[in-house]
């Protein structure tokens, strides 16, 4: 083989190593954020739990509300929705309805208090 040939190869190699490891970072970030958290025994709510409820947890990147038990929630587009939708990162304790829409968590937000920001938790995204 000459040295040419060599060389060439060996940038084909690199590159495809850069490539792949690229590729694998950003589809594992990627599902981190899209995704959300997952926890294991991290059930919804059942029809029992739900109804009115004072929730604690955090707002997720995707601006939903994740609950200390690891559970996700939407957010309905009250005016007090959309102001704890904001809070990304943020530990809060809502008051609201959790109602199941098909499926898909929602609580209705009547009312919120910041408890801190998730410092502490930051490991759980």
């Amino acid at each position: 083989m000459n040295r040419n040939t060599r060389k060439i190869g060996s940038i084909f190699v690199f590159g495809a190593l850069v490539t792949l490891t690229l590729f694998g970072t950003g589809y594992a970030d990627d599902q981190l954020w899209h995704e959300g958290p997952t926890y294991p025994g991290a059930a919804a709510y059942t029809s029992e739990e739900a109804g009115p409820k004072t929730i604690s947890g955090i707002v997720n990147p995707n601006s939903e509300f994740v609950d200390d038990r690891g559970r996700t929630l939407r957010l309905t587009n009250t005016d007090e929705g959309q102001a704890v939708q904001s809070m990304v990162g943020q530990r809060v304790e809502i008051k609201g309805t959790v109602v199941d829409n098909g499926g898909q968590q929602t609580v209705d937000v009547s009312n919120y208090t910041i408890v801190g920001d998730n410092k502490d938790d930051s490991d759980r995204y």
